[in-house]
């Protein structure tokens, strides 16, 4: 699959997949003063230190998967590239799955150590499988007496289902489980019920139901690791009818035109069993980025009034990454049509 990685070029082919409703001036607003969240963000928070993410080799059971497994492991490492992740070495990955397979096995994690990386990702095929069925001829005559023949034909599927699992570093706790599941589908004509095919081909359906399963599932994945930066500022039009947030999310991290924000609020909960206190993240609202970003931030427009209202400077704002409709990949938080990647 071809992957594009240059943000400029992002920038200009969003713009051909409908971002121009995003096109905004920003003398057309003016300041509206909002009020401080009650837990806003460090200095340290602030800085937006990249994660450092490294990608342990793709295990499977079966000796035949070995082939799929290296395309699951460069597809993943390519998206987690363009997410603006940074992939540390892999050198160090067989020490790490043997530390997380103890880990799981005792219970026990630790609590130091040298901080190579925050975040560990573990692939798995857990499954790969093929299967054909035969369709016979058939012929129908329509109303002017002209007879209409289907020539026989087999159709041939490939799945394929990836277990992806994260863990935090150096404690080796579980940060997420995901599933992801591909097929892929051929058709082939012939009057030979028993479908033949070769080895080869047979590769090439599984190998393409795997390369699916990436392409529809990796931004789950990619969500897990979601940049995030804070709300800075509001501008809002004389009269008010329309606004725009400022978020400390730039080209930096990733951001592009036309991308989503999920806006989230640091609140205390207490459990009223145990009193405890705990902080969590509460879900505000959505927005999508404009075309006024830079390498250190952006302005968002929120889906709604009510989400403007709702916000206060230092609330949390994280870019989302979304599964992409047919014909599109994803890049840098934006979906494009593919065939714009031999640009």
């Amino acid at each position: 699959m071809k992957r594009f990685t240059t943000l400029a070029a992002v920038g200009c082919l969003a713009t051909l997949t409908g971002c121009m409703s995003n096109h905004v001036k920003l003398h057309d607003y003016q300041i509206t003063p909002i009020p401080m969240t009650e837990f806003p963000p460090s200095k340290q928070d602030l800085l937006g230190e990249q994660q450092k993410i490294v990608l342990l080799a793709t295990e499977y059971d079966e000796s035949s998967d070995a082939r799929f497994a290296k395309v699951v492991t460069t597809m993943l490492k390519q998206d987690l590239m363009e997410a603006r992740k940074t992939v540390v070495d892999r050198k160090l990955a067989a020490k790490m799955k043997k530390e997380i397979v103890a880990a799981e096995a005792s219970g026990i994690y630790r609590t130091s150590g040298p901080l190579i990386a925050e975040i560990a990702v573990l692939p798995k095929v857990v499954s790969t499988s093929w299967g054909a069925s035969f369709t016979a001829a058939e012929s129908r005559q329509d109303d002017e007496g002209k007879v209409h023949t289907t020539p026989a034909y087999c159709d041939f599927t490939g799945n394929a289902k990836i277990y992806v699992r994260s863990y935090r570093i150096p404690s080796m706790e579980l940060i997420s489980t995901h599933e992801f599941q591909g097929k892929h589908e051929t058709k082939s004509e012939t009057n030979n019920s028993s479908c033949p095919t070769s080895n080869g081909a047979v590769a090439g359906l599984i190998s393409n139901a795997v390369k699916k399963s990436i392409d529809d599932n990796s931004h789950e994945l990619l969500n897990d690791f979601a940049p995030k930066g804070y709300v800075l500022e509001r501008r809002d039009t004389p009269k008010g009818s329309k606004s725009l947030i400022r978020i400390s999310v730039g080209t930096e991290h990733g951001a592009a035109d036309g991308a989503k924000v999920v806006f989230k609020r640091k609140e205390k909960r207490i459990n009223p069993l145990t009193d405890k206190e705990t902080i969590e993240y509460v879900p505000l609202g959505e927005g999508s980025i404009t075309n006024l970003l830079d390498v250190n931030g952006a302005w968002v427009k929120p889906k709604s009034k009510s989400v403007t209202e709702t916000l206060r400077v230092g609330d949390v704002a994280e870019l989302q990454f979304t599964k992409c409709k047919p014909g599109n990949v994803l890049v840098l938080g934006v979906c494009i049509p593919k065939y714009l990647s031999k640009i």
